[in-house]
């Protein structure tokens, strides 16, 4: 009789992370929360209503992600994140590395063809825990800096020296 880790495509050995980091870029550990993200039957919804709404001609910019503490929202967000910017994640587009994880969903294709629509134009994504940030100036500021320096520019005031 086989056994439930023998059903399951997961590799039960794996150490799940506990804590999502909105700020940790390193590619290496993009591509390891990407991989090995779970897309339920709900999360494939929510992804598709997503991808309906940022694809359609709706005015408003916002995304709010709410549920209970451990729930998913961080790692959720920056999924959303990686597939709107499309970058690069050790030689392959995010989105591409993401498809897989839809396997056996009902909307697999439907969902698919939303994703890459979302990831084929010029998104930049700016993520970062607000908690860790300084808004000493303002909530605005805040978010102005955070946009300059995921620009490139210098982590000052204004950007420069």
């Amino acid at each position: 009789m086989p056994k439930i880790k023998d059903l399951l495509k997961l590799n039960l050995d794996v150490d799940i992370k506990n804590v999502i980091d909105l700020e940790d870029q390193v590619e290496e550990e993009i591509r390891y929360e990407i991989d090995n993200y779970i897309v339920t039957e709900n999360i494939g919804s929510y992804l598709s209503t997503f991808a309906s709404k940022y694809n359609s001609n709706i005015k408003e910019t916002g995304v709010w992600l709410s549920g209970f503490y451990g729930s998913g929202k961080s790692y959720f967000g920056k999924m959303l994140g990686y597939l709107m910017s499309n970058n690069d994640v050790m030689g392959t587009r995010a989105v591409e590395r993401f498809i897989p994880r839809l396997a056996g969903l009902k909307d697999a294709a439907l969902i698919e063809n939303a994703l890459r629509k979302i990831s084929s134009g010029r998104t930049r994504v700016v993520s970062l825990d607000i908690a860790k940030q300084n808004t000493d100036k303002g909530l605005a500021f805040t978010l102005f800096r955070n946009f300059l320096k995921n620009l490139g520019f210098l982590d000052t005031v204004y950007g420069y020296v």
